[in-house]
């Protein structure tokens, strides 16, 4: 049976989503944050942790682990997923966010 018997491609009221990863680097009590530019179109000028979308070939670990090391040259030991939300960006697709510490 194919995806059209099953409904397996039915999207009405469906989550659509474009999963990505936001990491906050622990060191004792700091926190590594990132201040956006001032020219971002999403929170310029706002702090935020590390992170970015997931690559088609990642899993979520695997990407939080890459985004570290681009933004910030860190290769982490330890990494633990803490949360997942799915954010309604209030377009078509929404966002899948994959927290880490």
């Amino acid at each position: 049976m194919g995806a059209t018997e099953q409904g397996a491609d039915a999207t009405d009221n469906r989550w659509l989503t474009i999963p990505r990863t936001l990491c906050f680097v622990v060191n004792g009590d700091d926190i590594l944050l990132m201040k956006r530019s001032p020219h971002k179109r999403v929170f310029p000028n706002r702090y935020n942790g590390l992170g970015g979308h997931i690559e088609r070939d990642e899993d979520p670990l695997t990407s939080a682990r890459r985004e570290i090391l681009e933004e910030a040259g860190i290769a982490v030991d330890s990494i633990e997923m803490r949360a997942v939300y799915n954010i309604d960006s209030g377009a078509a697709t929404g966002i899948i966010l994959f927290v880490f510490v």
